[in-house]
C-alpha cells in the first residue's frame, strides 16, 4: 500500500537554499542547495520520523 505525505518546499533567496516550509510529517526540517538534494535528504530522514507502518511512503515528482 502506498502512502503519501504533504511536503511544501520553499526557496530562501538570502541563504540560497531550498528548505521544508511546511509538512504533515512531525519534525521534518531540512535544507539543501538544490531541489533534488532536498528530495534526497527528505527520503533519508523519513525512516527516522515515521512509524514502521509508514516506511513505504513515496514522494511525488515535480508538480509544475
Amino acid at each position: 500500500m502506498r502512502r503519501h505525505a504533504f511536503v511544501r518546499a520553499a526557496w530562501d533567496e538570502e541563504a540560497l537554499l531550498w528548505y521544508v516550509e511546511d509538512s504533515d510529517i512531525a519534525g521534518l526540517a531540512t535544507e539543501s542547495e538544490t531541489l533534488d538534494g532536498l528530495r534526497q535528504r527528505i527520503r533519508d530522514i523519513l525512516p527516522d520520523l515515521l512509524p514502521v507502518s509508514y516506511t513505504h511512503l513515496t514522494l511525488p515528482t515535480n508538480r509544475e
